[in-house]
């Protein structure tokens, strides 16, 4: 068990929806125990397979079980973003799962953090760049350009479309030429120190198999090169109500406003603290 204090003055759970496990890990008629949310909870399948947990509002889409989370109850207020329509144009999923030290308000905003792109991963900037960011009700959308140098030293330049689904899922489209990848990644705090992350990926199936399986495989392992990349910052960084930016960093200061609407009880000592 952790016992030690938070590093973040915010709760371990905002409000919102949080993938607990994939609709193909749960059998009809069969039950699971895990502990996610900051608590013990039971999972079960009903005759069709359809999971449910006691006492708590859940749903699925994408092929994950879905719990809401409220600090004071209150129902859903934002649904979860369907991907893939017609999945058997799709590749399966392909998932990597890591436990990571970080609260998941503090790892989305490493979206906005365009800079250590360059410093941290193996990407640079492209000769036209393109970044935009919006913010829009319960979701962040986030338009970039960049180049991927991983495979060359004169790079890829890809094009990207990033959206979070309140706070805990965040979706990475790319659409290039006749690719179509979606990499979903799903972050679902444990407790006060621990947030479970787990990284799905998924393409468009091209005429050729064999080309399909090689882009897929090859995006997995940058996706989790990168991923890796980022780890040990995020636990040991240490959180700062009024960080002191520079350019290129991003909207964060906007970025944690419209974060404070997931602490419906916190929202308020939120503004004192970030005031001061």
């Amino acid at each position: 068990m952790v016992t030690s204090v938070s590093r973040y003055p915010f709760p371990a759970t905002p409000d919102g929806w949080f993938a607990l496990a994939r609709s193909d890990e749960i059998a009809p008629g069969a039950a699971r125990s895990l502990h996610a949310l900051g608590r013990e909870l039971r999972m079960e399948g009903d005759a069709q397979g359809r999971a449910s947990i006691a006492g708590t509002c859940t749903c699925e889409a994408n092929g994950f079980v879905y719990a809401w989370h409220h600090a004071g109850g209150a129902a859903p207020s934002y649904a979860v973003t369907r991907y893939r329509a017609d999945e058997s144009a799709w590749t399966p999923w392909r998932s990597s799962a890591y436990c990571v030290r970080v609260h998941v308000q503090d790892m989305t905003e490493n979206i906005l953090d365009r800079a250590h792109f360059t410093s941290v991963h193996d990407m640079a900037l492209p000769e036209r760049e393109h970044f935009d960011v919006r913010f829009e009700g319960a979701s962040l959308v986030v338009d970039q350009s960049m180049r991927v140098t991983a495979l060359s030293a004169a790079g890829i330049v890809v094009r990207s479309r990033t959206t979070t689904n309140g706070p805990g899922l965040v979706a990475v489209e790319v659409k290039q030429g006749a690719l179509d990848m979606l990499t979903y990644i799903t972050q679902t705090p444990r407790d006060e120190e621990r947030c479970d992350v787990s990284l799905h990926f998924s393409m468009r199936r091209l005429p050729d198999a064999a080309a399909t399986g090689r882009i897929a495989e090859l995006n997995e392992r940058i996706t989790r090169a990168q991923f890796e990349q980022d780890v040990p910052i995020w636990e040991h960084k240490c959180y700062r109500a009024r960080p002191a930016l520079a350019d290129g960093d991003g909207p964060v200061s906007e970025y944690r406003r419209w974060f404070r609407q997931f602490y419906s009880a916190w929202r308020d000592a939120g503004a004192a603290e970030e005031a001061r």
